[in-house]
């Protein structure tokens, strides 16, 4: 019960601070959360490569890069939930290793305009698994002008 009780504690201090930390004490065997806020700033009609964040690049050194990670992602869409149905998209990626090979594998698509429509313009993209995630936003011409979008990953990492 008490170890719970730290997890507890660290996600609350993770909500109200945004740290990226590991509460004190944890024995080297149990899978660690990090929690993740992040922000970035879209374009309208940024073309194929679109815009988007890194979220293991954003935790800095918080999460490494070789181990398998549990990652549970919101994302408040903000505006582009007012934009007409089929102009803009949000995608979510992971790698997934075969080998010594290492594939993006898309875990969600969704269109914000559907998925999150006003007044709660927001998208919470179920536990999946993987290396590295990252999040990409894809807009046509909406009339929108630049949108930000934020976002609260949890993710957990392997021992």
């Amino acid at each position: 019960m008490r170890r719970i009780g730290s997890f507890v504690a660290l996600f609350l201090t993770s909500l109200t601070f945004g740290c990226a930390c590991s509460p004190t004490g944890s024995p080297t065997n149990e899978a660690r959360l990090v929690i993740v806020k992040g922000s970035f700033d879209t374009t309208a009609n940024n073309g194929p490569g679109g815009d988007g964040i890194n979220i293991d690049a954003e935790a800095r050194a918080a999460l490494p890069f070789d181990k398998i990670k549990r990652y549970t992602v919101t994302l408040q869409t903000a505006l582009l939930s007012t934009a007409q149905p089929g102009v803009d998209r949000i995608e979510v990626y992971v790698g997934v290793l075969a080998g010594t090979n290492s594939f993006d594998v898309r875990v969600i698509r969704q269109d914000p305009a559907t998925a999150s429509p006003f007044p709660h313009p927001g998208i919470t993209v179920l536990p999946y698994t993987g290396t590295n995630s990252y999040i990409k936003v894809f807009r046509g011409v909406d009339g929108l002008g630049p949108v930000e979008i934020r976002f609260n990953a949890y993710v957990e990492v392997e021992p």
